[in-house]
């Protein structure tokens, strides 16, 4: 700092000006030292009024000259000032962005903590359809890992699925962007039929489709208990057809 004043104290303007100013100053004072009107003892106040006058010149020179220092350093100090408040902006941005990705990661883990131990099957795909991932719990219900239900079944959705009517699906998935329920019957690995009912689910990130997640429920006991239900059923009224048929021949 002090290397910088001094520098702008030879190089500023008024430094240029300085011997001007003296000189003229002097110029100024001469006819007053040399007035016929005035005596030797006169001649050294005179002496003394131009060395007053060139304190003046010297002080008027220096202020003029620490003014400049002060406009110069004025416009620096507010724009350090500005940078240091961008930089404890940013600061503080990305501590709330970091916060939100830890977060996010937390919300992350519970998920696929969730997706593993659940009885559950779990699809998930990108945009594409592909078939990236699939859990514990749907090779438990189709016996299938991923690479062999992709080796075996297909890669995509369309491709996989055991749904005749998946493409229609999907396509209502996309139009309302919203989930579409249906059920189907599958054959596992080990050829055992079982009847699942499968959620699609489309997930958005802004207005751009980023992933499906399918979630299969097995609910083959459900559909063998409404099966014996409809058998029953079918049962009941035979017996009571036969029993109406029973009385008329009896009559």
């Amino acid at each position: 700092m002090r290397a910088w004043c001094v520098n702008l104290l030879m190089k500023s303007p008024l430094a240029y000006l300085r011997p001007i100013i003296l000189t003229a100053m002097t110029l100024c004072a001469a006819p007053v030292i040399t007035q016929s009107g005035w005596s030797e003892g006169d001649a050294d106040n005179g002496v003394w009024v131009v060395l007053m006058l060139i304190g003046i010149g010297f002080v008027l020179v220096y202020a003029g000259t620490f003014y400049l220092i002060l406009r110069s350093e004025a416009p620096a100090v507010s724009q350090e000032t500005g940078a240091s408040k961008m930089r404890t902006n940013r600061l503080v941005q990305l501590r709330n962005e970091n916060e939100a990705l830890q977060k996010r990661i937390s919300e992350l883990e519970a998920y696929e903590a969730a997706a593993i131990h659940s009885e559950d099957g779990i699809v998930i795909a990108n945009a594409d359809g592909e078939i990236q991932w699939v859990s514990p719990g749907f090779t438990r219900m189709t016996g299938y890992t991923l690479d062999r239900w992709r080796e075996i079944r297909g890669e995509t959705i369309l491709d996989s699925s055991f749904n005749i009517h998946i493409v229609s699906v999907i396509h209502e998935v996309l139009r309302k962007k919203l989930p579409v329920t249906y059920e189907t019957s599958i054959y596992t690995r080990h050829t055992k039929k079982i009847w699942i009912r499968s959620a699609v689910i489309p997930l958005y990130k802004g207005d751009d489709l980023e992933k499906f997640i399918i979630v299969d429920k097995d609910i083959t006991r459900q559909k063998e208990a409404q099966e014996e239900l409809r058998q029953k059923g079918e049962l009941i009224e035979f017996l009571t057809a036969s029993d109406r048929a029973l009385n008329i021949q009896l009559e």
